[in-house]
C-alpha cells in the first residue's frame, strides 16, 4: 500500500492517527471503557476531512507550534537538544459500535455496501462512489 505524506508532517508523531493510504484516516479506540477519543486531522490550510457516518466536516490542521531547545555543556561538548510539537485535536464521542474513520476532501472513494458472509460472494455486487469534495 502506498502512502503520501508531506515532509514534516505532525502525523508521524501521533501513533494513534493511521491512516490508509491519502483518502482515508482511522482512528482506532485503544482504551477500555473510553467514551471518547481525540483526533489530529492532518493537512495545510484548506483541507478537509468528512465523517464517513455523518458527513461531518472538519478542517485539517498542522502543527501549532514547534518548539527547540538546546544545551551545550563544556569543557567537554556534549549536546542536549529537546523537542516539543503542539497539535490540534478534535475530540468526538464513541461507543462500543463505533469506529471513527473520516474521508479526504478531494478524494473518490469506492466502496461495496452491501453486507456479506464472505468476499467470493462480493464479486458481482455494485460500488458506491462516495466523493469528498475539497
Amino acid at each position: 500500500m502506498m502512502e503520501r505524506r508531506n515532509s514534516g508532517q505532525t502525523s508521524f508523531q501521533l501513533a494513534c492517527s493511521p491512516r490508509s493510504g491519502s483518502a482515508i484516516l482511522v482512528r482506532p479506540v485503544l482504551d477500555k471503557g473510553a467514551s471518547g477519543v481525540n483526533i489530529h486531522f492532518p493537512g495545510e490550510g484548506g483541507s478537509v476531512w468528512y465523517d464517513a457516518h455523518s458527513l461531518q466536516q472538519f478542517p485539517g490542521n498542522s502543527k501549532v507550534r514547534e518548539s527547540v531547545s538546546m544545551r551545550v555543556v563544556s569543557p567537554r561538548i556534549r549536546l542536549s537538544l529537546t523537542t516539543s510539537v503542539s497539535v490540534l485535536q478534535t475530540y468526538m464521542p464513541v461507543t462500543l459500535e463505533s469506529q471513527p474513520y473520516f474521508y479526504r476532501g478531494g478524494y473518490i472513494v469506492p466502496r461495496k455496501d452491501r453486507v456479506r458472509r464472505s468476499a467470493s460472494l462480493m464479486t458481482d455486487d455494485p460500488y458506491t462512489l462516495v466523493v469528498a469534495l475539497d
